[in-house]
Parts: structure tokens; C-alpha cells; sequence
């Protein structure tokens, strides 16, 4: 039996809500404790001063793709060689009714988010006419200044395993590999992984809005982009006109924590939205000669176990 009995929300509340939410929903006044942007020291002249060249993205025509400098650590900006960060912008279609810049940024984390605004402006066209979408690969992943950790061989190597095996053998092999894993990525970019936070990362975000010459900015992000989406928030509350956190994690502990809640996340999804809709291996027919799920009293479809249809 299911120990999820939580109702799910209903679809048409949640038809639209990020577009709306962008296009109509302020965020709520920073409390006075708050309101003040714990922005630190002024930022360098050498990075605040820089210009984006913005050129046709090779991966997408459609954007403009760009880089910028930035610190190491931001905290000691004179400190190591500077890192690079790629930028993106698809500009808003309708430019009389222009409504500001929206960043939005990939999940994971480790995601890209380059190439993410020009999809995101074709599925929510009212957004994309209303607004510069821009994106970027966070430092450390993908067209930014990159993390080095294996081989492509040593990467096949680490997922070329069944992580459904849960016998003893199968669960040393996962604990080794990762060990391995973070053995190599010491390794390989051991000056680098310490300034891969998200600390970090949200002062590459502001620079970038500072950049592009805009006091604020509106956001959008999925799953670990929540998170970076409300430190950004914390840390400086004046910049931000609206927000959408999509699929969000908890915020008030370690991602350590969001990590371990994340299987339990995954079976109540499994219990309540794919278990409901799977079928007996002998049911009626409809029509088109697809199986006919069974509902339940009160009109939800019976749970079964998984089985194949012949």
C-alpha cells in the first residue's frame, strides 16, 4: 500500500501558471532587515567595465552567444586565473511591448543552460515577445571554463552498471566508482572545484545583469535552478522584478538533504501518476484495440502491478 496519500493538484491549476506568473506576478517587498542587497565590495573594474561581443550561438543561429570574465572567487577577485562564462540572449520579439530581460538557468546541477532561452521563447511565445530571454552555462559546465573529471571511456564505465542491483557486491561497485569519480575530478581540476558553488555562481548572475545594463532582472528556473533562483534572490533582493521557481527544492537545509529526499520524491511520483495509469495484462479493449485502465471508485484509475500487454 502507498504511504503517499497526498492529492495531487489539479492540472488545470497548474495550466499556464509559469507564463502568468512571469507576466503579471510581482514578488513580495523584502522585509526592512532585508531590503538592503548584500552585495559585498564593488566589483573590479576589469569585469564590471568589460563589453559582451555578441555573435550568432554556433549550437543555436537563432541566439546571440557571448562570454564574460569573471573571478575565481569572487571574494578574492585577485586571486587565480579568471574563469570565462558563456552567455546567451534570444531578444524579445515584440520590442514595443518590452518588458525587461528574464534569466532563466539550467537544472541539475551540471545542466547547460546556453542554448535554453531560444526553446523557451518558441514554447511560451507571449514570454519571448515580452522579454529578452538570456541563459548561460554555469562556471564549470559545458561551454564555461569546464570541470575535467574523466575520460569518456571512465564516464561510459560509470553508468554502464544496473543501479537497480541492490546486492552488496553492486553497492560497493557504486561507492567505488563515485570515490573514483571524485578522485579524478581532484585530479584533474582540483585548483578548480572548490569555487564551484552556488555562491559563486549567483555573482557570475548578477554580473551578467549588470552587463546587460539592467537594474533588474525577472527569472525562471527548474529543479536545482530553484535553488540557485532564490540564493540569487537572498543575496540581492532589489534585483529581482519576478520569479517562477519550477519543481522546487527545499531551500532551508544542505543539497545533501534535497539529494537524500529525492528518492522518496521519485516513488510518491511513481505511486501517483504512473502506477494509476498502467493496466492489468487482461482488460477490455477499446476501439483503436488499446487497453481500457480499469478506475476506481470515485473515478481514478485502479493501481496495478506493471506488466506487459501482449
Amino acid at each position: 500500500m502507498s504511504a503517499f496519500r497526498t492529492p495531487r493538484w489539479p492540472r488545470a491549476a497548474l495550466s499556464g501558471m509559469a507564463a502568468a506568473a512571469l507576466l503579471s506576478a510581482v514578488l513580495p517587498t523584502a522585509s526592512p532587515a532585508r531590503a538592503a542587497d548584500r552585495s559585498g565590495p564593488a566589483v573590479p573594474a576589469r569585469y564590471a567595465h568589460q563589453r559582451l561581443n555578441w555573435q550568432p550561438c554556433a549550437a543555436k543561429p537563432s541566439l546571440e552567444c557571448a562570454r564574460m570574465t569573471v573571478p575565481r572567487d569572487w571574494h578574492h577577485p585577485g586571486t587565480g586565473a579568471d574563469l570565462s562564462v558563456a552567455v546567451s540572449r534570444h531578444r524579445a520579439a515584440d520590442p514595443a511591448r518590452r518588458r525587461g530581460v528574464l534569466m532563466m538557468a539550467a537544472g541539475g546541477p551540471g545542466a547547460s543552460g546556453l542554448t535554453r532561452p531560444a526553446d523557451f521563447a518558441a514554447r511560451s511565445p507571449a514570454v519571448g515577445a515580452a522579454y529578452d530571454v538570456v541563459g548561460f552555462d554555469q562556471r564549470g559546465v559545458g561551454s564555461s571554463t569546464p570541470v575535467r573529471c574523466q575520460t569518456d571511456a571512465e564516464f561510459q564505465d560509470f553508468y554502464a552498471h544496473d543501479f537497480r542491483d541492490r546486492s552488496p557486491a553492486a553497492l560497493r561497485g557504486v561507492l567505488d566508482r563515485s570515490r573514483q569519480l571524485v578522485a579524478g575530478c581532484l585530479r584533474r581540476s582540483g585548483d578548480l572545484i572548490p569555487w564551484l558553488t552556488t555562491e559563486q555562481a549567483v555573482r557570475d548572475m548578477d554580473l551578467f545583469r549588470a552587463l546587460l545594463g539592467v537594474r533588474k532582472i525577472s527569472y525562471y528556473g527548474p529543479s536545482y535552478a530553484t535553488w540557485l533562483g532564490a540564493y540569487y534572490a537572498t543575496e540581492f533582493p532589489q534585483r529581482v522584478e519576478r520569479a517562477v521557481l519550477d519543481s522546487n527544492l527545499d531551500f532551508s537545509g544542505t543539497w545533501q538533504d534535497v539529494e537524500g529526499g529525492q528518492p522518496r520524491s521519485f516513488q510518491r511520483r511513481f505511486e501517483q501518476d504512473f502506477l494509476p495509469w498502467t493496466a492489468p495484462v487482461t482488460t477490455p479493449r477499446t476501439t483503436t484495440g488499446a487497453p481500457r485502465p480499469r478506475r476506481r471508485r470515485g473515478g481514478r484509475r485502479a493501481a496495478v502491478p506493471c506488466a506487459t500487454i501482449r
